[in-house]
């Protein structure tokens, strides 16, 4: 399974570093992107956000997964817009 993941609140290199420990407890994380630099699309007044992209083998299937995404977003403190 591919994950995207971005931040661009608070310190998003952070975030990101634990959004990938989180998600080892769901799975193996087989490798992860270098964190890279983009400019925010259709929401044009904000931070720029870091990005970063992993794989990972997990016995959980889509709906569990997309839970399993939208919990860690919350508990490293994603507001809902």
């Amino acid at each position: 399974m591919v994950v995207a993941l971005g931040s661009n609140v608070g310190d998003p290199l952070g975030n990101l570093r634990e959004a990938v420990v989180r998600l080892k407890s769901h799975g193996n994380v087989v490798t992860a992107s270098s964190a890279y630099r983009t400019a925010p699309m259709y929401v044009l007044d904000q931070a720029e956000f870091l990005n970063a992209v992993l794989i990972m083998e997990t016995s959980l299937g889509p709906r569990e997964v997309l839970a399993r995404l939208k919990e860690t977003e919350q508990e490293i403190g994603r507001k809902a817009r």
